[in-house]
């Protein structure tokens, strides 16, 4: 049985574990691919406890953290709104916990968030690798009376 994992938006003093979750990520699913160099200073950049600090603070983003039981994140989403539509940017799962429904959930959260902000329109970008995504790539299924997802946006890709 998994442990429990709760959802809630992220404090500033969670930047440093969401990085941390964004390097186990990196070097989890592309050790092959990219150099561990690379993976660090990417990290580094797009992920600095600065930077994160500044979304978790922006008023036009959403930082949400999936946290277990025992306190650990294992998760985080990042999205961004402008009033009518919501975009989730980021979303990883930290690789002991993926196939637990985590990403699945942290994402109907961080889209039921978004909605509750006014968004009436959700898009995310999926990666094209099912392997990490299998559980998350039906999101039309969020679909519920009152609220529209964008399955375009949904559907577009990126590697």
């Amino acid at each position: 049985m998994r442990e429990r994992v709760s959802y809630r938006a992220a404090t500033p003093a969670d930047a440093p574990a969401v990085e941390d979750v964004a390097s186990d990520c990196w070097e989890h699913d592309y050790p092959d691919v990219i150099s561990r160099e690379s993976i660090r200073e990417g990290v580094e950049e797009w992920y600095s406890v600065d930077r994160l600090q500044g979304a978790i603070e922006a008023d036009d983003a959403l930082v949400t953290v999936a946290e277990s039981e025992s306190g650990d994140l294992v998760a985080f989403s990042h999205a961004v709104w402008d009033g009518e539509a919501g975009d989730v940017l980021r979303l990883y799962v930290a690789p002991g916990h993926r196939g637990e429904g985590v990403g699945r959930d942290l994402l109907e959260e961080t889209v039921d968030e978004l909605v509750a902000g006014g968004a009436e329109t959700t898009r995310a970008m999926v990666r094209s690798d099912p392997g990490h995504t299998a559980g998350c790539t039906s999101v039309t299924n969020f679909a519920a009376p009152g609220r529209r997802i964008s399955s375009r946006s949904y559907s577009r890709q990126y590697q």
